[in-house]
């Protein structure tokens, strides 16, 4: 996880994340996303038609759905709750792009 967010940090010129209602509660993606926003990173957002919708969430949503070992190894990269929290509501400040996944894998297939 710590190389993940360490590649977020070092050489990521736009992070592209595809979202779902359930990405935040990642622990992984969760964390990457803060991590983008906190420095500054462009966060393309793409969503599907079958995930559902990114949305807000409260801190405390957040808190009681990772464990207390997940929100420590977290914490060790500085992403808490809050930041989460904050980085999804930045997120959402700009329209999410859509993939319809089934069209897109027809026109690679045909193509």
């Amino acid at each position: 996880f710590n190389d993940a967010i360490a590649d977020v940090k070092q050489g990521c010129d736009t992070v592209v994340a595809f979202v779902s209602r359930l990405y935040i509660y990642d622990v992984w993606c969760a964390g990457e996303l803060a991590v983008a926003v906190g420095w500054g990173i462009p966060v393309v957002a793409v969503e599907s038609e079958v995930g559902g919708s990114l949305c807000e969430t409260s801190e405390e949503r957040l808190a009681q759905a990772w464990t207390a070992e997940q929100q420590m190894v977290l914490a060790l990269v500085g992403v808490t709750p809050r930041s989460v929290s904050d980085a999804v509501k930045q997120v959402l400040r700009s329209p999410l792009r859509q993939v319809n996944w089934l069209s897109s894998a027809e026109a690679h297939v045909d193509a």
